[in-house]
């Protein structure tokens, strides 16, 4: 909780609200308050932070504002691209691109108008079975340090998914004692042995019911899909007319599938006879495409575990990780500031060299560009946050991050994603290298620079 204050640390308190947060500066802070006193009058009440410093940002009173209001906007880029990583997937944001108070007063209301139709989705995981075809118990396997169904409850609970009501049943004891300490509740099937997973998904919606607005359905070994895409599924189904969203990749089904909380009633009714995919089939579910391939892969054999693993290995942290990254090892808001300034340089080279063909694993980079710093004053820096990363099951990541920056421009060819950390950091570290309107030039001799500072043509 923050202090009474008006004042924390880099940020000012100008006014005080409920509905949605305005991040300002100086320059726009008249503007906003009067803005701010306009939608007093149509019954909106509103949070104005003044930054008054961008380097490091005071992420303390912004993450406050995002968990207290879960709506906010930013009246210029800027303060959005230094801001943007302090916010969850269950956080509405606009940006202004213009300096009106009409305008900002419509992206207001557009902001409430979001959150008052937000619907609340839970999720149904079902952990009952016996694993029989893997010969191992697969809720519990391990992927990096989690279980499989911890991996998977951070990642619904990291898109704002609630309740998460897990189903258990074979080895039930084992599965609550390693949930004890994560969001759930546990309802057990006590013939686990006897019947199908669809008695399990009838026993778990018992306890979804009159609790939220939809809800996903999943085994417990489908731990890779990505809380972005639980976002994009449930703001497909708040657009369409279904009665549920099934996501795909490259044309295939994956997991979880979502349900509106309509179509409870019609699957508890179902006679179960084709299992959950027969309800499907006799119901009308939107196909949502998604660039996710972690959808796709389960524990169902000891071959598709491996295959679960090795993805695994090439993907990066989610948000919460990268905060569990920051906390172990004391990073300071200055650092997280440098490192963010760095990630921002990051997708700025990598725009410019996708736009001469080059492919780079830009959300890699931007992860490594985000914990490459986080321990700046330990001895063997890069080595310790790469062991963590990982025992995380990280391991590409962890690579990128493993090899010094001074050595990476020497060693390594530009798409390797050392390569274009080493020259962000020294972009971000060395200002002067850039001036503001060289960046404004073309493509062409932006990429010249860089050929200038890495010491060869791309």
């Amino acid at each position: 909780m923050l202090p009474a204050l008006s004042f924390q640390g880099t940020t000012k308190v100008v006014n005080k609200g409920v509905d949605v947060t305005i991040v300002a500066n100086e320059d726009t802070i008249d503007l906003v308050m009067k803005a701010s006193r306009t939608l007093v009058v149509r019954g909106i009440s509103t949070v104005v932070l003044e930054v008054t410093c961008l380097l490091p940002i005071d992420e303390s009173t912004i993450r406050y504002y995002v968990d207290s209001t879960k709506a906010l906007l930013f009246v210029n880029q800027e303060l959005y691209q230094k801001s943007k990583h302090l916010l969850t997937l269950d956080t509405f944001a606009e940006v202004s691109s213009t300096l009106k108070e009409l305008d900002l007063i419509e992206l207001v209301e557009k902001l409430v108008a979001k959150k008052t139709n937000k619907k609340h989705v839970g999720a149904l995981i079902i952990a009952a079975g016996m694993s029989s075809r893997m010969k191992a118990f697969k809720p519990l396997l391990r992927v990096g340090q989690d279980t499989l169904i911890q991996c998977a409850v951070k990642r619904l609970k990291e898109a704002g998914v609630e309740p998460i009501v897990v189903v258990t049943g074979n080895k039930s004891h084992l599965l609550e004692t390693n949930l004890q300490e994560l969001p759930v509740s546990i309802v057990k099937n006590q013939n686990y042995a006897s019947t199908e997973m669809f008695d399990s998904i009838l026993l778990g919606l018992e306890q979804l019911r009159g609790k939220c607005d939809g809800f996903f359905i999943l085994p417990a070994d489908v731990p890779m899909f990505s809380p972005e895409s639980l976002t994009k599924m449930i703001d497909k189904l708040n657009n369409c007319n279904s009665d549920g969203v099934n996501a795909s990749y490259l044309g295939k089904h994956g997991h979880p599938v979502l349900f509106s909380e309509m179509s409870m009633d019609f699957i508890s009714s179902y006679n179960g006879r084709y299992g959950l995919k027969g309800a499907m089939a006799m119901m009308n579910i939107t196909s949502l495409e998604l660039e996710d391939q972690g959808i796709l892969y389960d524990a169902d054999t000891k071959e598709d575990y491996e295959a679960l693993c090795s993805y695994r290995f090439k993907c990066v942290p989610i948000e919460s990780e990268i905060e569990k990254i920051y906390i172990h090892f004391g990073t300071t808001d200055l650092m997280k500031a440098h490192c963010n300034e760095v990630a921002l340089k990051v997708v700025e080279i990598c725009e410019k060299l996708n736009l001469i063909g080059w492919v780079i694993n830009q959300k890699q980079v931007e992860a490594a560009a985000r914990l490459h710093d986080v321990a700046k004053k330990l001895p063997h820096q890069p080595q310790q946050v790469a062991a963590m990363i990982e025992e995380m099951g990280y391991g590409q990541l962890a690579e990128i991050i493993r090899t010094p920056l001074e050595l990476a421009k020497d060693t390594l060819e530009l798409t390797d994603g050392r390569a274009i950390l080493y020259l962000s950091d020294l972009l971000v570290n060395e200002n002067n290298l850039l001036t503001h309107s060289e960046r404004l030039l073309p493509e062409k001799i932006f990429i010249k620079k860089i050929e200038e500072l890495i010491g060869r043509a791309i």
